[in-house]
């Protein structure tokens, strides 16, 4: 009887290690490659910080792909990465552009270009660099465009940029078909960050563009330094109580959501950038531009309110402290700051400046009486004020 039956315990025992296997199997197949890793040689990371792929004449829709992090290409931001258009040519004609503010009920138009993307060239964009159709993501950010239906085109009045004009990678690797590159993200001033290619058919698709996991060394250190500050972006005050406010674009008026107490607003026209609104709150100043229904776009924010602090340097702190945080980062002293901001801080003894290159914002420490008296972000727009 018992030899009878092993031949039928054999076959079953190895029924179930070929079904273990095949669940393995799928699970590889799906899931983490075991390809081996390796370092890009300098040829390769040559071709990434060239003219061929990335950069070159404006305007490279693949600059663009650097524009927003996410983690799987369903979830990038449609709005950052045509912000400037599709990279292909497309003029707004006189009938568009009066719908557009026929559509959004503004008495007149805007004082600044017209961008448009037509439907088409987003889906192309999509296609080729991402292997989606515009349906298939996520279609975050889209909102804030102008789609008319009769025309299949979206429309963005702004005067300001978000492309950059050079990328730079520190290094890279390869896993079998999938490239990673590294680097220091200064056109944003946000950190580090790695951007996830997938090699198909003689060119890349982009599949990641995510920030770099930051392990804090020291233990005891209280400072995790610009590089690992958890607010994402050294334009921004840290208010306490209240929040954080950024040179950012907010989909509502002043406070932008936040609890702070408006005291004084007065609005003008300029000439380049339409409506610009200036709001006095508690020790706060912010300036912002309101170029189109709905999108509140922060461009200066000054303030002396104890306990305000940005990259984790405070009011109130020394000029001792100030350098110490302030690491990694070149600091430029000044003997003396703008007419526009000397009214509003008063005088200072001096001050510290800090603008990565070829950018327009900057961050300013005022120093008094060897402590921080005042802090101010700024967004030059046409050109870095310091």
């Amino acid at each position: 009887m018992m030899i009878v039956k092993k031949p039928n315990v054999l076959l079953s025992t190895m029924l179930i290690m070929f079904l273990i296997m095949a669940f393995v199997s799928g699970c590889t197949y799906s899931g983490k490659s075991h390809e081996i890793i390796t370092a890009l040689t300098d040829e390769e990371l040559s071709y990434f910080n060239g003219d061929k792929f990335f950069n070159g004449e404006y305007m490279n829709i693949r600059n663009q792909f650097l524009s927003s992090t996410y983690e799987r290409p369903e979830e990038i931001d449609m709005f950052q990465l045509f912000y400037c258009g599709s990279g292909i040519e497309e003029i707004s004609t006189e009938e568009e552009r009066a719908a557009v503010v026929a559509y959004n009920n503004w008495d007149m138009e805007p004082d600044c270009v017209c961008t448009k993307i037509s439907r088409s060239n987003m889906e192309s964009v999509l296609g080729k660099y991402m292997g989606l159709t515009l349906a298939d993501t996520d279609e975050i950010g889209l909102e804030n465009f102008t789609y008319l239906e009769e025309y299949d085109a979206y429309y963005y009045y702004h005067g300001d940029t978000n492309y950059r004009m050079e990328i730079i990678f520190s290094g890279g690797e390869r896993e079998g078909d999938i490239i990673r590159l590294f680097y220091d993200d200064v056109f944003f001033v946000d950190g580090k960050k790695i951007l996830t290619l997938q090699e198909k058919d003689g060119s890349y698709l982009f599949v990641s563009n995510v920030y770099c996991e930051k392990p804090i060394e020291d233990d005891n250190k209280a400072d995790v330094g610009l590089d690992q500050r958890s607010d994402g972006s050294i334009f921004s005050l840290a208010i306490p109580g209240t929040g954080t406010l950024s040179l950012n674009a907010y989909p509502v008026d002043f406070p932008f959501g936040l609890d702070l107490t408006e005291k004084s607003r007065k609005s003008f026209r300029a000439e380049s950038f339409g409506n610009v609104t200036v709001v006095e709150s508690d020790n706060l100043q912010v300036t912002y531009l309101n170029p189109d229904e709905g999108v509140h776009t922060v461009i200066t924010i000054r303030t002396v309110k104890e306990g305000c602090s940005l990259a984790g340097v405070t009011i109130g702190d020394t000029e001792e402290t100030l350098l110490e945080h302030w690491t990694g980062k070149p600091l430029k002293k000044m003997d003396s700051i703008s007419y526009d901001d000397e009214v509003w801080f008063g005088k200072c003894d001096f001050a510290y400046a800090y603008t990565p290159e070829e950018g327009t914002k900057s961050v300013v420490f005022l120093i008094k009486d060897g402590l921080v008296s005042g802090i101010e972000i700024i967004n030059g727009l046409d050109g870095a004020m310091y």
